[in-house]
């Protein structure tokens, strides 16, 4: 069986005349498919955060024990890790279109029923835990798919664009899912809220519903464990696929561990209050949009390796700028370039990734790669928090970006051939030749 992705029929892929300039810069969008799936990710990703702003707010309220809140957000990146890996030998095995339709059409009902449940008082709390649970491993079957799908709906020489424009959806998410949560709490409860997050997710199944259905070419017959094992021993020997897994664990472990942090930092550093906690998840959301757009275009100019590596490290640099900053509008902004770099990174990341792997195993390769960073995360976030306890969270935030420009730099040293890296005109990963000057 063939490994060449799915493509959709000719006439998708051709530019259409009247994006003009627009399409120059980001080719995925000719791809009607493909600005299909950009919507549906939107739709799933604002259920996804609302989902969560809402379990935290709720789990507060019934039970005012902030311990148990964290261990509603434990509840749900454990759930998630607990199905990544198999969400990416499901893809491989079925095709992504199927595995996200699973997806959004689960958090569909599951939250449905949620909305029911919480009618009656005394399952709140109970229902907002099992919420947790069920989003994080519901997210693992939305968003690795989702990945996957981005980059087979179109040509092989719009990957790069498309993995780049995947990552707008969570700008949105960022900048949006929390306040219209927020909102709709406030205004109509728990129930009305699980109740919209419900509708929400049935619109993107029924949008996903209609994308092109790419065949999972994982045909072995094998069991699970030896597919994955399989998955596992192509990564160890790829030089790239190991240079961008070591890039997702400083990710994981110094950068996306920062969220713990912003509240401490908010109050005892910069001496603001909750509007200004606020003020930094609208920032994220807006650092997002902008590292989305400009992965491609970067990626192009520089090169995939160079974006990748330089990406992370201007996102370290800018987490060393807020731990000397005290002064709330400076944060915000190297907040916000701070995600940009992250987001620029992560959609570098996933593009090479996936080019640099049989199709028949992307599924398991990217939801390992995914896996390394979300594990790595734990770990980043616990060991932060115990830090700024001990030292303030301003040295954390120091410490945390110099350590992610640090373990950057040794990537960099230590394998030359992810610097080098490129993606010619055609899609295929070519490794540049260095000449002196």
């Amino acid at each position: 069986m063939t490994e060449e992705p799915f493509l959709p029929p000719p006439d998708e892929l051709a530019p259409r005349t009247g994006l003009g300039a627009v399409l120059s810069r980001f080719p995925a969008l000719a791809t009607p498919a493909f600005r299909s799936l950009l919507l549906a990710l939107t739709l799933a990703e604002l259920g996804l955060f609302a989902v969560q702003t809402a379990v935290i707010w709720v789990v507060l309220e019934e039970t005012g024990s902030p311990s148990l809140v964290g261990l509603s957000m434990a509840l749900l990146s454990g759930s998630f890790l607990a199905a990544v890996l198999l969400v990416g030998l499901l893809a491989d095995r079925t095709g992504p279109q199927r595995s996200m339709l699973i997806g959004t059409l689960g958090a569909s009902l599951i939250v449905g029923i949620g909305a029911v449940a919480t009618l009656f008082d005394g399952l709140v709390p109970l229902i907002s835990f099992g919420m947790a649970v069920a989003s994080g491993a519901l997210a693992a079957l939305i968003m690795i798919p989702g990945q996957l799908l981005a980059a087979r709906i179109v040509g092989r020489s719009q990957v790069t664009s498309a993995l780049g424009l995947r990552y707008v959806p969570v700008g949105f998410a960022w900048l949006l899912g929390g306040l219209l949560a927020g909102i709709t709490l406030a205004v109509a409860g728990v129930a009305a809220t699980f109740a919209a997050v419900a509708a929400v997710m049935l619109l993107a199944t029924w949008i996903v519903s209609g994308l092109p259905r790419p065949p999972g070419l994982e045909s072995s017959g094998l069991t699970a464990p030896i597919q994955l094992r399989l998955a596992f021993r192509y990564m160890s020997r790829s030089a790239v696929i190991m240079g961008l897994v070591g890039l997702a664990a400083i990710v994981g472990m110094f950068v996306m561990s920062r969220m713990s942090m912003y509240p401490a930092l908010v109050r005892d550093v910069l001496e603001a209050g909750p509007g200004a906690l606020g003020s930094f998840m609208a920032v994220h959301g807006l650092g997002a949009i902008v590292g989305a757009l400009a992965a491609d275009p970067m990626g192009r100019a520089i090169g995939r390796g160079r974006a990748a590596i330089l990406s992370l490290a201007l996102c370290g640099a800018a987490l060393a700028g807020i731990g000397l900053s005290d002064s709330l509008v400076l944060s915000l902004a190297l907040a916000g370039v701070a995600t940009a770099g992250l987001v620029g990174h992560l959609a570098t990341g996933s593009a090479l990734v996936q080019l640099a792997t049989p199709v028949r195993m992307r599924g398991r390769v990217v939801a390992a790669w995914d896996f390394g960073r979300l594990a790595s995360l734990t770990v980043g976030s616990l060991v932060g928090g115990l830090l700024t306890d001990a030292i303030g969270p301003s040295l954390v935030f120091l410490i945390y970006g110099l350590m992610t420009v640090a373990a950057v730099l040794v990537i960099r040293i230590r394998n030359p051939r992810l610097w080098r890296l490129r993606v010619d005109r055609d899609g295929h990963l070519v490794e540049a030749i260095e000449t002196p000057a």
